[in-house]
């Protein structure tokens, strides 16, 4: 009775996780897409039955990585008014607070998730070239109000209490992914969860519509509203944050910096972290990505494309939840 009990329990905050993480998401791709009806519908079932998501919260039950895609929505519900012009200083200023509140959060979960978005957050400061320095002090703040955690940190990383953590020293290289595994779609390998066959369908309409239809870049502006949605950003952000996810990623090298370097990395425990921010990203791309395809292809082909996202997504989203 008593591991029937816990059994319900676990289930009950993994459920609970999902409803908050609903919400958020409906929060962030509503700011983003406010717009464009398609694209808010896809972006949140997309983010909901995203591979990784569903992995870290139902087959390992990872509950911190859980909790930071609660927030990672948050932050960006937050940081959609940040990016965008023409809006009062003072409703900027006002969206400063939940913007903070939820990197602080990721912050106590685990410190590496707040300098991974921090990171994040930077490149997308210098992806406007410098014209959007508000988006620079929810990062700023967000690591001063974790600063015991930063000192934590840096504890750690001298080695005066790394040994309390009990984590391996070896390369975390042969946990990355190669490439197939990247685009596995129904199965993880080595505890990798792929992109996934519902974002596969989306960025694959995506490349037809960049080099067959060429409407991708030219008539994407008519649809998103790429000054708040940063619409080709997130391209460009899930492909970099890629690439550390990769096996042949020179983890290796970088280890050679310093010993503080091989704790740091050994702390990251698996590369695979990457890659799961990049599927936010392309959570958010692909739902853009339809929006353009539902405006401007054949009403069969967009139909087709919409039934053969919903299906596998969902689809993909019952084998992990249920059947592994």
């Amino acid at each position: 009775m008593n591991t029937l009990d816990g059994i319900l329990a676990i289930n009950g905050i993994e459920w609970f996780i999902d409803a908050a993480t609903l919400i958020s998401a409906c929060l962030m791709f509503g700011r983003l897409y406010e717009r464009q009806r398609t694209a808010r519908f896809f972006g949140v079932l997309l983010y909901m039955l995203c591979p990784f998501r569903i992995y870290v919260c139902h087959r390992t039950q990872d509950h911190t990585l859980a909790l930071i895609f609660l927030l990672i929505p948050l932050y960006l519900w937050s940081m959609a008014v940040l990016m965008k012009t023409g809006q009062k200083r003072t409703k900027k200023l006002l969206f400063l607070l939940p913007a903070t509140l939820a990197l602080m959060g990721i912050g106590l979960i685990d410190i590496l998730q707040l300098l991974i978005m921090a990171g994040m957050t930077l490149c997308a400061f210098l992806y406007t070239r410098g014209r959007r320095p508000l988006l620079l002090l929810p990062p700023l703040l967000g690591c001063f109000l974790c600063l015991p955690r930063m000192f934590l940190l840096k504890s750690y990383l001298s080695g005066e209490n790394f040994e309390t953590l009990k984590l391996s020293l070896e390369s975390i290289a042969p946990r990355g992914y190669s490439v197939g595994s990247l685009f596995s779609s129904y199965v993880s390998r080595n505890d990798s969860p792929g992109l996934g066959l519902a974002l596969f369908l989306c960025l694959l309409a995506g490349l037809w519509l960049l080099f067959v239809r060429n409407r991708f870049i030219k008539e994407s502006g008519a649809f998103i509203d790429a000054e708040k949605a940063f619409f080709p950003f997130w391209g460009i952000m899930g492909c970099l944050l890629t690439l550390p996810a990769l096996r042949c990623f020179p983890w290796d090298y970088i280890r050679r910096i310093g010993p503080w370097m091989v704790r740091l990395v050994a702390m990251l425990k698996t590369p695979a972290v990457f890659f799961g921010y990049a599927q936010i990203c392309f959570c958010i791309l692909g739902a853009g990505i339809l929006e353009i395809f539902h405006d401007r292809e054949d009403r069969t082909a967009d139909i087709s494309l919409r039934f053969l996202v919903c299906l596998s997504a969902v689809g993909s989203g019952i084998y992990w939840c249920f059947l592994q």
